[in-house]
């Protein structure tokens, strides 16, 4: 089968052998698979992505002497049933997955090599127990967040947040963003995102309905000092909302939406 591996630092295209599944084990071919940060960065720095875990975990997550085939934000189609399953779930069903294995070692999928690829290949081997079976009216490049969005669902499950609380997320990346549909979904009350990049000043508003925006300029300070007491950054309520007028104003008033500004400022800069 074909598959993308890495080595060196080096993506290829490559024909590897196929997956087996093992006891409790299912093979799946791949529908749709995203590209992660992790991905960029361990293709771009495996050694210190290695180093960083080695000293949280006390061990590696990259083989970096053999190819390793990336991939973890996948869905699949179920080809075939290993020895030892139950076939709950049955063959053609789309289905996502921990991007784990339940034998000896855990093989973390997405970061290991050829004898357990992750979605960057046609085909992959698939614990049974972990198989999370993709509805029917949900498309396929969609259901293939799922990993992303568990992580999201995590994160804000962690913060225990109390009624009252107003989250802050700071980078409106993939992840950040993830992290405000999810608060947008548990909160009552407004959500604040902060971002350092122009590009995604207009994401939160346009894709998650964010209360406020941190706007990049506010954030600048002077090389080496940290901003001062008095140099607090400045929240901005996206277009459509009012500021909240505070205890005892009264309902607020029905307006009409303010069209939503673009990327960039009105002097040519990024906002």
């Amino acid at each position: 089968m074909r598959a993308v591996v890495m080595q060196d630092r080096t993506m290829r295209l490559a024909e590897l052998p196929e997956p087996v599944p093992g006891e409790g084990e299912v093979l799946v071919e791949v529908l749709a698979c995203g590209i992660c940060g992790s991905d960029l960065h361990c293709a771009r720095h495996g050694a210190e992505f290695n180093a960083s875990l080695r000293a949280a975990y006390g061990a590696d997550v990259l083989d970096l002497d053999r190819p390793i085939v990336f991939g973890h934000e996948f869905v699949g189609r179920v080809l075939g049933h290993g020895p030892g399953t139950t076939g709950r779930v049955p063959i053609g069903a789309r289905v996502v997955s921990v991007p784990s294995l339940t034998r000896p070692g855990r093989p973390f999928l997405g970061f290991a090599g050829p004898k357990t690829p992750g979605g960057f290949a046609e085909r992959m081997v698939l614990s049974e127990s972990l198989l999370l079976r993709v509805p029917e009216h949900v498309p396929t490049e969609r259901a293939a967040l799922t990993e992303p969005l568990a992580v999201a669902e995590h994160a804000v499950s962690r913060a225990g947040l109390r009624p009252g609380d107003v989250p802050l997320v700071v980078g409106c990346g993939p992840i950040g963003l993830a992290i405000i549909a999810v608060l947008r979904m548990r909160c009552d009350g407004p959500v604040v995102a902060a971002d350092l990049s122009p590009s995604a000043d207009a994401w939160p508003a346009r894709w998650a309905r964010t209360s406020s925006w941190i706007r990049r300029r506010h954030l600048r300070t002077r090389r080496g000092r940290r901003p001062g007491p008095g140099a607090g950054t400045e929240v901005e309520p996206m277009p459509g909302r009012d500021p909240d007028p505070g205890p005892g104003a009264g309902p607020r008033p029905r307006s009409r939406p303010r069209p939503r500004p673009s990327p960039s400022s009105a002097s040519g800069r990024p906002a």
